[in-house]
């Protein structure tokens, strides 16, 4: 799937909108919840309002995740892209990682 300029602007707004509910601080069953609730609404969303530039079905959760980690490992040979992801989670643990955190 290939994300356009204007789709990973989108995104990156957003995540920025819903940031609290995707990156959530604490690890409780209640914030996964929620966590998965908010990915399934900005995939939806995005599904909407780029309906035909999607193939039949949409866009799945795990590709727009796989978008957001790819822009957050990539951010700093994407200029344009870089800046905003950095100005919205560049002292953030969704962006840097937890100390001493486990990935899951």
């Amino acid at each position: 799937m290939v994300f356009t300029p204007e789709m990973t602007n989108r995104l990156l707004e957003l995540i920025q909108a819903n940031k609290e509910n995707l990156f959530p601080g604490s690890r409780n069953a209640d914030a996964s919840k929620i966590q998965k609730e908010a990915w399934a609404d900005v995939t939806s969303i995005l599904n909407n309002e780029f309906v035909t530039d999607f193939p039949v079905g949409g866009l799945k959760i795990i590709q727009v995740q796989t978008r957001w980690k790819n822009l957050r490992q990539n951010s700093s040979s994407i200029s344009g892209t870089a800046q905003k992801v950095i100005e919205m989670f560049g002292t953030s643990a969704a962006f840097s990682g937890v100390p001493r955190g486990f990935e899951s």
